[in-house]
């Protein structure tokens, strides 16, 4: 997780350039924690701050690559998002 605290993402058009400071914290509450396993499936709990509108990116270019990088087992397959209202249970 402290890789992914501060994110310089750099955006480049034609010859400008310019950097975007991201902070995890400005979009979520907390760090990702697993809130189910078993032998083929991983769910991560995501506490999103409202009105984010870069979780995702996070999450793709982020978090996932940290986990595979950190766990080579875990495939190349396309994750699953699911929405959850406050109090829902998973």
């Amino acid at each position: 997780m402290p890789n992914n605290m501060d994110w310089h993402r750099i955006w480049r058009a034609g010859t400008n350039t310019q950097k975007e400071l991201l902070r995890y914290y400005d979009e979520f509450y907390d760090p990702p924690t697993v809130s189910r396993r078993d032998e083929s499936h991983l769910l991560l709990l995501l506490r999103v701050r409202w009105p984010s509108s870069i979780w995702k990116d996070w999450l793709a270019l982020r978090i996932i690559p940290d986990l595979r990088s950190a766990f080579p087992a875990i495939s190349h397959q396309r994750p699953l998002y699911v929405r959850r209202k406050r109090g829902q249970a998973l």
